[in-house]
């Protein structure tokens, strides 16, 4: 009987860390939102408001052309992205911070590509030219992947511009979500989000609660907007989620959703 009853009692504790774990997530989801709303850009307190680039020690004008890329001979692709523990070029100092941890390092070509990205996403007026840029890098294989790994690599969860960082690639796959189109089938923006969603490591009770936070934080963003953009990527979804956290976060989705739809229904009505 009283091994019966520390099991329960266990059994309690996890749940109850579980369902903290959840809430303080959706908070700092919740307060990252607010102040994306507030700024309308990526802005760090950190970085002067003069500060055009989220990297100013490289230079994002030789990074690699996004329309060569798509444009490159079949014989000359080397894969989709960097895969986790694939050796990249050109690895900074900001990687020494977090050597041992598992993912993809912050090379100097991909700080190019986030100033890029960083650039772009906070312009509210654009010319025709960049906007065939934009679409050309939603539609880009190896940029999709780059920023899929790039979300579930632990390496930059202590860089001092985490937040910024994994607010560039969670919008930028928001974005290549809303440029697919159920015509075009794009499988590689499928993959990228349903890889993010079926990620296990929130579960890793041995991470921090800290680190655990902010990997969740994707997967919260992508399952919220994903649903609503292209349900048919995340049909029997509940069954492809990899743990009892991420369950959690989907619930909470899910009622979140229904007393949004509500809301909406209560509005109309009103008018």
């Amino acid at each position: 009987m009283k091994t019966s009853s520390n099991n329960e009692k266990k059994k309690i504790v996890g749940l109850l860390s579980l369902i903290f774990l959840v809430l303080l997530v959706l908070v700092m989801v919740v307060k990252k939102r607010k102040g994306m709303a507030e700024t309308d850009t990526f802005d760090n307190p950190e970085i002067s408001s003069s500060q055009k680039k989220l990297f100013p020690e490289v230079d994002s004008t030789d990074s690699i052309d996004i329309n060569q890329k798509i444009n490159a001979k079949a014989e000359k692709n080397e894969g989709v992205g960097l895969q986790s523990g694939q050796k990249g070029p050109e690895v900074d100092s900001d990687n020494k911070l977090s050597k041992e941890r598992p993912g993809i390092p912050l090379t100097s070509d991909l700080k190019k590509q986030l100033n890029k990205l960083y650039e772009a996403q906070k312009k509210v007026i654009t010319t025709p030219e960049e906007e065939n840029l934009k679409k050309n890098w939603l539609k880009d294989p190896l940029l999709i992947q780059q920023m899929k790994d790039l979300l579930l690599s632990q390496k930059f969860l202590d860089h001092p511009q985490f937040e910024i960082i994994q607010n560039i690639a969670i919008e930028f796959l928001k974005e290549a979500l809303n440029a697919s189109s159920e015509k075009d089938d794009n499988q590689i923006v499928r993959q990228a989000v349903l890889e993010i969603v079926r990620d296990a490591q929130i579960e890793n009770t041995e991470l921090s609660v800290e680190d655990r936070q902010k990997l969740a934080a994707p997967k919260i963003e992508i399952l919220f907007n994903g649903v609503a953009i292209r349900p048919d990527f995340f049909e029997n979804i509940e069954s492809q989620l990899p743990g009892p956290a991420t369950l959690q976060i989907w619930k909470n989705i899910q009622v979140r959703q229904s007393e949004m739809e509500a809301e909406s229904r209560r509005e109309a009505s009103e008018k």
